[in-house]
């Protein structure tokens, strides 16, 4: 199996990476490609694997062709690649938005699977959530799966619009998170902790969090109202939360990310 990947930006490396350090692929059977010369020299160095500016050798090398572009870039990129691939053949697209049939009438080629991974990839960690079109071999199905599972964990979906839907929560998920970080660590600094320190808590605060809801099963509120005493400091803050109404301009802003998933694909 020779895979190519099309992209070299961030999702593009951290893919390519987890390839070669899970042995998905021999280096030799990896390839990808990019515009910008520096970044090719790069990965090439830091990877070992062939590189190229021409998205035309990729196809001409690959059974599987991995599209790790914008979505913005689709234009130029589906006029390059329109029917340039055979029947055997299959294509794993991330990008946000672009819907598989789209990928199919531009590429003029049927066997897509359509993605949706995130930046905790890059640790092994990612969540990917994925569809495959009709016409995707269950041979290619699991090689799919299989590529997923070499950067974290994955859930295939049987409706697209969940793709959308996954774009808005888990794609974009881990800014949500780190956004939270940010201004937990403002009001740290605020509160009179330095600048080192303040990482080591606000980190260690959302890792203990997080890996105590891994392992107990419990859901997020019974966590949360485990930590809330009648008249505590816990309470105070949820209280005020809830009276700027926090909880609905969260899930207003998720949605917003889910529409515009949806404005991407047009």
């Amino acid at each position: 199996m020779k895979i190519g990947i099309i992209g070299c930006g961030v999702m593009g490396e951290i893919i390519a990476g987890a390839l070669v350090k899970k042995s998905i692929v021999e280096k030799s059977q990896l390839i990808i490609s990019n515009r910008d010369e520096e970044k090719r020299d790069r990965v090439s160095h830091t990877l070992g694997i062939r590189t190229t500016g021409n998205n035309n050798e990729v196809v001409d090398f690959s059974d599987l062709i991995i599209v790790c572009i914008k979505p913005q870039n689709t234009p130029e990129l589906f006029k390059e690649l329109r029917a340039k691939l055979n029947e055997h053949q299959f294509v794993i697209s991330i990008m946000a938005g672009i819907r598989i049939e789209a990928l199919q009438n531009e590429l003029q080629h049927k066997k897509i699977i359509r993605s949706m991974p995130n930046l905790t990839a890059r640790i092994a960690e990612g969540m990917t959530v994925w569809m495959a079109s009709d016409e995707i071999e269950n041979f290619q199905k699991m090689i799919a799966k299989m590529i997923f599972q070499s950067f974290g964990k994955e859930i295939e979906v049987f409706t697209e619009d969940l793709l959308n839907s996954a774009t808005a929560i888990s794609g974009t998920g881990p800014a949500y998170i780190y956004y939270f970080a940010e201004h937990l660590m403002k009001a740290a600094l605020e509160l009179g902790f330095n600048n080192k320190d303040v990482h080591k808590l606000v980190q260690q605060t959302f890792k203990g969090a997080m890996d105590l809801w891994n392992e107990g099963h419990e859901e997020p509120e019974a966590l949360r109202l485990k930590v809330t005493s009648k008249g505590g400091t816990t309470e105070a803050a949820t209280k005020f939360l809830n009276t700027a109404n926090v909880g609905k301009l969260f899930q207003d802003a998720v949605k917003a990310a889910y529409e515009r998933s949806k404005e991407l694909g047009k």
